[in-house]
């Protein structure tokens, strides 16, 4: 009795199919940059869970659901909006993400077709019942007996709601704040082998930094390159010494901000240029070594993205051009001060997901710059030959991320 149960049971499996098998999604013709290939993706994900049937238009025929998609933006990391829509064209589940091309894309693609029949549930079981059960259902291949209008594709929102499979993309917002470790060296030749000289080895900063990328996410690859950063810095003590050993004390902090455009050229690489500048002032109280001076600032820079492991970890490069226009004390005793110079900055930046929305943002970078000086005008103590000004910084800082 027992081995007759088994084999009725055994039986009964083989006969039924299982749920998802039972379901059929019309594929319906995708479009814009690389609309084949990511559909090819989009298929193979599918067959994993359900029955494909190709389709000429998103007239769903015999299919349970029709799936729809559309790709916009760059070539090279498209945003890909899938949407699955019922066979009355109601729409059941959405997926928005980034598509890079390599196999992380491949994969997140898969992720998103996963989550879309997952959100979608058993939409076949939704279906209404035919009136008589010797009804033949119409050829999914063929015309309709009377075939319905096509569904509107939904209209896709100005802002797509984030997915986890869009959790890697570009924040459009990162706010920052940490420390710095730096020193300052500063000269200027009065003839001869005079020199005034004043070098701070080493002395802690405090760092806020702030980027947006306004456009993230518009679909366009000119407006998405767009970044603005602003970074202000304020020394917690600042103090310097004669060669006699007196102590001088003072105080120092800067302001900069600019403007840069980046053009992505490959899934992982991002190259462009900015443009900036800032103010920064190293007071010392008054003594007869060195004064105070301020300087005025203007960069030009090339900039360098290397997404390691998409957003999560960036490594990232810059190099550049540095003008300086000194003022202030220092500039009334040795002369009005021009400085041309260079500026290195390289390091590390990343995030991690707290969610689809905020993330923790962090990075780490050492930057040099120098300038070399050169001195003009009238002086009230003796106008220098030529001088320099520079600094070695190390700089880390955490903070959010916003998507």
């Amino acid at each position: 009795m027992l081995r007759l149960m088994a084999i009725l049971l055994g039986l009964l499996c083989f006969a039924v199919p299982s749920r998802s098998s039972a379901q059929e999604v019309g594929l319906a013709p995708f479009s814009g940059p690389r609309h084949r290939v990511i559909r090819r993706v989009v298929r193979a994900a599918l067959e994993e869970r359900v029955t494909v049937v190709d389709l000429d238009s998103e007239d769903p025929g015999g299919a349970d659901a029709v799936l729809t998609g559309a790709t916009r933006g760059p070539r090279s990391r498209p945003r890909l909006t899938l949407v699955l829509l019922s066979r009355d064209g109601d729409e059941l589940a959405r997926q928005v993400l980034r598509v890079a091309q390599n196999r992380r894309g491949e994969r997140a693609i898969g992720r998103a077709v996963r989550s879309l029949l997952d959100e979608a549930g058993d939409f076949a079981a939704a279906e209404t019942p035919s009136s008589s059960g010797d009804e033949v259902p119409p050829d999914p291949y063929g015309p309709a007996d009377e075939p319905s209008e096509p569904s509107e594709p939904a209209a896709e929102p100005a802002r797509p709601r984030p997915t986890s499979a869009s959790a890697s993309a570009n924040p459009y917002l990162h706010l920052l704040v940490g420390l710095s470790l730096r020193n300052r060296e500063f000269s200027a030749q009065l003839g001869g082998a005079t020199e005034v000289r004043n070098v701070i080895r080493l002395f802690p900063e405090l760092l806020g930094e702030a980027r947006i990328r306004p456009m993230v996410g518009s679909g366009d690859p000119l407006l998405e390159g767009i970044r603005l950063r602003v970074r202000f810095g304020y020394a917690l003590f600042f103090e310097s010494a004669t060669p006699s050993g007196q102590v001088i004390g003072g105080a120092a902090w800067s302001l900069e901000g600019d403007a840069a455009w980046l053009a992505q050229l490959l899934d992982d690489l991002e190259l462009g240029v900015s443009v900036g500048g800032g103010y920064a002032t190293y007071g010392l109280d008054d003594n007869a070594f060195v004064p105070t001076v301020n300087y005025g600032s203007f960069e030009a820079r090339a900039v360098t993205r290397v997404r390691a492991i998409g957003e999560e970890l960036v490594i990232r490069a810059e190099a550049g051009y540095r003008y300086a226009n000194g003022s202030g004390p220092t500039a009334d005793r040795y002369g009005s001060i021009d400085g041309h110079g260079v500026v290195f900055e390289g390091g590390f930046e990343g995030i991690y997901p707290f969610d689809t929305n905020v993330a923790l943002s962090w990075m780490a970078a050492i930057e040099w710059q120098n300038a070399w000086l050169s001195f003009s005008g009238t002086a009230s103590d003796q106008l220098a030959n030529g001088g320099s000004d520079g600094f070695i910084r190390a700089r880390f800082a955490v903070g959010l991320a916003l998507r």
